[in-house]
């Protein structure tokens, strides 16, 4: 939890800035009970991490290929 304050990825802000859609939907995440959000190293890939599978995730990220791992 606490690698919401201390992990970055330096790629994100030119990104965002190029395409706010990126950033809502890590913002989603947040919103949505992602304990960390972040995109992947070069941009390919948006991906939160859960404590617990968030319910009903797929209806918010429609328009996205979305893929849940559970561990």
């Amino acid at each position: 939890e606490t690698w919401r304050n201390e992990l970055t990825n330096d790629f994100e802000k030119p990104v965002f800035q190029m395409c706010p859609a990126l950033k809502a939907i890590k913002d989603k995440l947040y919103t949505l009970g992602a304990v960390y959000a972040q995109m992947s190293g070069s941009g390919s890939a948006l991906y939160g991490i859960f404590n617990e599978r968030p319910e009903h995730l797929e209806p918010h990220f429609s328009d996205c290929l979305t893929y849940i791992q559970k561990l």
